[in-house]
């Protein structure tokens, strides 16, 4: 995203930060910027016949489980991802971004979910805060503040 702000510049200047980005393992300009990839990301879901596969088996932790709000997200995700295949192209690539952030959202949250199998109750929690509060377009709850365990301080 840096690198977008930038324009590119910061591979030519010689200041620390411009120089630090430059050397660093991974760049978004590798990773290719977020425009690009929610093109790619576009250009897979027209190819795919159905896509409600790729978006059950990203959600399984959410749909594996009663998980509050987790069918509801899906189903948002999976109207989102049909509306978008039903546009236009330009429509389609214009909303595409929008869209990718959502699945983005619902991966997130699912992998909270399937982190508090192992890890435990504390990733069940903040997945149950990202998926209301990402998804959902909630605030977070006053509860949240008031948990230690979310935050560590037992």
């Amino acid at each position: 995203m840096a690198m977008e702000l930038f324009g590119g510049l910061g591979f030519l200047e010689e200041y620390a930060i411009a120089r630090w980005h430059r050397e660093a393992l991974i760049t978004p300009i590798w990773e290719e910027p977020s425009n690009i990839q929610a093109l790619d990301f576009l250009e897979t879901l027209m190819k795919l016949g159905s896509v409600d596969d790729v978006i059950d088996r990203i959600a399984a932790p959410l749909l594996g489980r009663d998980v509050p709000g987790g069918g509801d997200a899906v189903k948002r995700v999976r109207q989102e991802v049909t509306a978008l295949r039903a546009l236009p192209r330009p429509e389609a690539e214009w909303q595409s971004k929008s869209v990718l952030r959502t699945v983005a959202d619902l991966a997130q949250a699912a992998s909270l979910y399937r982190l508090a199998e192992t890890a435990g109750e504390r990733y069940e929690k903040l997945g149950q805060l990202y998926l209301s509060h990402f998804l959902d377009g909630q605030e977070y709850p006053s509860w949240a503040f008031y948990d230690s365990s979310i935050w560590g301080w037992m």
